[in-house]
């Protein structure tokens, strides 16, 4: 540490023996040493304001145009080196030419903190990934992603590094209640701190893949998939594109030169490990970068930096893979632009400063300085409560905080450490807190060692951290929100949920997927692990945690094999299509299926966790033939064959009566009528065509139609009857009570009366069914005004029957009879009244003649539904 006292001791002696002369110089200089020694050891505060007097307040020992008082008691730096932190920029250059005022910013050309330059990286758009081909030997195409920075938006966050991420990842494991597996089990928690003695300040971007992205990636897959099938295309390479912008945030202008950058991502087989995709040049005409000046906030870009040699599997693994990517400076060259010399200001900032790395999480970029440990040639080192509150002026505190040990509910204190630096402080409910490493080198530099702080583990006393020079102090704020042992880094890169900590819901968590677990095959001990984003790793249909269960491996490799329509068939209600298909796959991995109605509406999908069955629905807006298109796909976007079939959207055919009355009584769906009383007339229909509807009072009062079937249809079960109507009245005639349209004898009957229409039985003397069971229209309907009525009786199933009425389509009246009405009277069918009465045995006339116009009879031997009854009216020619 500093001693200033002795620092001043040394000092005075050199002063006085300065201004002595050749005669007396050995004397003055005993004397001297003597002298200040006494004033300074009976110095009343410790402090060194008594040996001012002792030292010539003009000396400057270094040179450096800063004497040496002013840089002991009011600046703090060696007197005996012109540039205590080694940067290329003399302390004299720092505080009185560039104006270092630490009131305003304690970083900016502060004597103290090495000024280096630094390069960032920003991403402008999701990174594009694709293949180059050729097909028979055609020239070379391309298929993959297609991104732009004015259409594909970067989520790039600051993951901090990789030393970062692996102090994290190895250091989280202490806190989480849910891994369910320790490192010991196997994964070694060792970290190796490398810290690069570059020093320039670079910082590295990840991509956080979007879900509109993530879809992208997965139909490029597919897209893939099939160009691999095709005869004669030959693969020639893979390849990852990302646009940049590079900027110059510190205050020195520099040169860049030869900028190359590194892509990497998580690495399979070693959770703390990452792996390098490849080297990333410039895709420019050159195909290099070259010099660039970047003054002090300066941008450079867009610049888009590829790497063009993947091969297939990496560039498909990219794709399939949920994993982030993170991207970083690799090579590069910087020279000053004010004529520093970057190369042995690199060499003075390595023998003269300590690293000081404060790194506060994804959502803000980390702090990186150079501080100055050389401030007494005779006793190097300063404090870590040096550094911050004298050197940095950065706020902190030490002490305890609340915390949940383990699967603690109720906090209580945590150990003694840094609980908050700036405003970010430790939280029990985030499970978030500050880790701190301290990288030295030992045994005379022959090895370097890293002691790790953490609260939540042990007490420390952060504030009396020795910082020698060449030393690494790098603190790391780590969140754990859903307590699974994975901090948000970790998260950000593996593509997990950090507020779940079974991202996938296989039942193993995020972390102990990473870490893996220990299972002997076969006297072999092998370690499995899986991915935390996928339920079924291996796609073979069985879940990851039933695979730990079995001890059988979850990421054994996956044939290829796309899924396959096993059956096909469509339903319909009215104008509403119903498909249901069966689809397989030799590995179970059917992600949805796409359903294509025909009509040029948007394509269904259908998604869920057991896709072996499905089924689709659909309304049309008019009747035809159409193609139901269905396409089963895979995790990786991969289409089966497509399965079609016909969607019939057609009026139901009647299947008992249907007569269009188009100048004729003939029945369109069976025996046509044995009789017709009178001379038939015919008027025109609801469209105003002449003779196509049958009048049914065709000569005037009396003069009723009458057509008369003697053995069909039968009413009985469930049923269905309907018609167009034209009312000239609806009153009653003769005293009978009721006007028939159409129906069978006394058993069920469309007729008018008085209210309007009804339908129903037991309007007729002697008849068997009860005056309740009907339906009424139940509105006043206008004369003269083209109705449609359909009368629906259907066999619920459970000894009762619903007796429906519906009017232009829309159900206006329901009875529930407690019967079933399937015994129905040997009867004839009539349209219109009888004369003679077949079931009573009587010639009495039980109806009047309907003053009116019917039209489209029809009879059905089942119950139509809503829909379909809806159909009749909409759409009956």
């Amino acid at each position: 540490m500093l001693d200033r006292s002795r620092l001043l001791t040394g000092l005075l002696a050199v002063s006085l023996v300065a201004c002595s002369s050749p005669d007396d110089n050995s004397k003055k200089e005993l004397d001297a040493s003597t002298d200040t020694s006494a004033d300074v050891g009976t110095s009343d505060t410790g402090d060194d304001a008594d040996t001012d007097e002792y030292i010539d307040p003009t000396l400057d020992t270094d040179g450096d145009g800063v004497t040496d008082v002013d840089e002991i008691r009011k600046w703090g730096t060696n007197p005996l080196v012109k540039d205590t932190d080694g940067d290329g920029f003399d302390d004299f250059d720092e505080i009185v030419t560039k104006a270092f005022d630490p009131e305003v910013n304690a970083q900016q050309f502060n004597p103290r903190v090495a000024d280096v330059p630094e390069l960032h990286i920003e991403l402008l758009n999701a990174p594009a990934v694709g293949l180059n081909y050729t097909e028979n030997s055609s020239t070379t195409q391309t298929v993959g992603t297609e991104r732009s920075t004015q259409r594909s938006q970067a989520n790039s966050r600051s993951w901090g590094g990789s030393q970062s991420h692996a102090t994290e990842r190895s250091h989280t494991w202490g806190v989480s209640v849910t891994a369910g597996a320790s490192w010991s089990d196997g994964a070694s928690a060792e970290v190796s701190y490398n810290y690069s003695e570059t020093h320039t300040t670079t910082n590295e971007a990840t991509n956080e893949w979007s879900q509109e992205q993530a879809t992208e990636n997965s139909q490029a897959y597919a897209r893939m998939e099939e160009k691999q099938k095709q005869t004669g295309v030959e693969i020639q390479s893979g390849w990852l594109e990302v646009v940049v912008r590079l900027s110059n945030p510190s205050d020195i202008a520099y040169v860049l030169d030869g900028l190359t950058l590194t892509a990497y991502r998580p690495a399979p087989d070693d959770p703390l490990a990452i792996d390098s995709i490849g080297t990333m040049i410039l895709t420019d005409t050159l195909d290099t970068f070259e010099e660039t000046v970047l003054s002090p906030n300066d941008t450079f870009g867009p610049a888009e930096f590829a790497i063009n040699s993947l091969d297939l599997d990496t560039t498909k693994d990219l794709l399939a893979g949920s994993e982030n990517l993170v991207f970083a400076p690799l090579t590069y060259s910087m020279r000053g632009a004010d004529n520093i010399d970057f190369e042995l200001a690199s060499t003075n900032i390595n023998a003269r400063t300590a690293r000081l790395i404060i790194d506060y999480g994804v959502d803000r970029e980390r702090e990186d300085y150079r501080v100055a440990t050389v401030l007494d040639q005779e006793n190097p080192g300063v404090t870590v409560a040096d550094v911050f509150n004298d050197f940095l002026r950065i706020p902190y505190e030490e002490g305890t905080s609340d915390w949940r040990f383990g699967d603690e509910t109720d906090t209580r204190d945590s150990f003694t450490g840094v609980t908050s630096v700036r405003d970010r402080a430790m939280s029990a409910d985030k499970t978030s807190y500050w880790i701190v490493t301290h990288t030295r080198t030992v045994d005379s530099g022959a090895r370097t060692v890293t002691d790790v702080h953490n609260l939540v583990l042990d007490d420390y006393d952060f504030s009396n951290i020795e910082l020698q020079k060449g030393d690494v102090l790098h603190l790391v704020y780590v969140e754990d929100v859903d307590r699974d042992g994975l901090g948000l880094r970790t998260e950000l890169l593996h593509g997990t949920d950090p507020e779940n900590a079974d991202t996938d819901g296989d039942g193993l968590s995020d972390s102990f997927e990473l870490a893996g677990w220990e299972v002997d095959v076969d006297g072999t001990t092998v370690r499995y692990v899986s991915i935390p984003t996928e339920a079924d790793t291996d796609r073979d249909g069985i879940n990851d945690g039933q695979e730990y269960t079995d001890g059988t491996n979850p990421a054994e490799p996956l044939p290829d094999g796309s899924p396959t329509v096993d059956t096909l068939d469509v339903s319909y209600d009215g104008f509403n299509a119903t498909v249901d298909f069966a689809v397989s796959s030799e590995f179970d991995q059917v992600a949805r299926v796409e359903v294509d109605w025909g009509d040029g509406s948007a394509v269904d999908e259908v998604t869920g966790t057991d896709m072996t069955t499905g089924s689709a629905t659909h309304t049309y807006s008019a009747l035809g033939n159409y193609t139901v298109t269905v396409t089963a796909y895979d995790r990786f976007g991969l289409p089966s064959a497509a399965s079609t079939t016909t969607a019939s959207i057609f009026v139901p055919d009647p299947t008992a009566l249907y007569m269009n009355f188009d100048g004729n009584t003939d029945n369109q769906r069976g025996s046509n009528p044995q009789l017709a009383w009178q001379s038939v007339t015919y008027g025109a229909d609801r469209h105003g065509m002449a003779s196509r509807s049958l009048d049914m009072e065709g000569g005037g009062t009396g003069s009723y139609q009458l057509v008369s079937f003697n053995d069909s249809p039968t009413l009985s079960g469930s049923f269905t009857i309907s018609a167009w109507v034209y009312a000239q009245g609806f009153g009653a005639g003769n005293g009978n009570g009721a006007n028939r349209l159409m129906g069978q004898d006394y058993w069920f009957n469309l007729y008018s009366d008085d209210t309007g229409i009804s339908f129903g039985g037991g309007e007729i003397s002697g008849g068997s069914l009860p005056d309740s069971v009907k339906a009424d229209s139940n509105t006043n309907l206008s004369q003269d005004t083209w109705y449609h009525f359909a009368g629906v009786v259907e066999d619920l199933g459970n000894g009762t029957s619903a007796v429906r009425l519906y009017v232009d389509g829309f159900l206006q009246d329901e009875h529930i009879a407690n019967s079933v009405f399937d015994s129905p009277p040997s009867c004839h069918f009539y349209i219109g009244p009888w004369a003679q009465n077949d079931c009573t045995g009587t010639d009495a006339r039980q109806f009047d003649e309907f003053r009116g116009l019917i039209d489209d009879a029809r009879v059905y031997s089942r119950a139509l539904t809503d829909a379909e009854v809806e159909m009749l009216y909409i759409a009956t020619p």
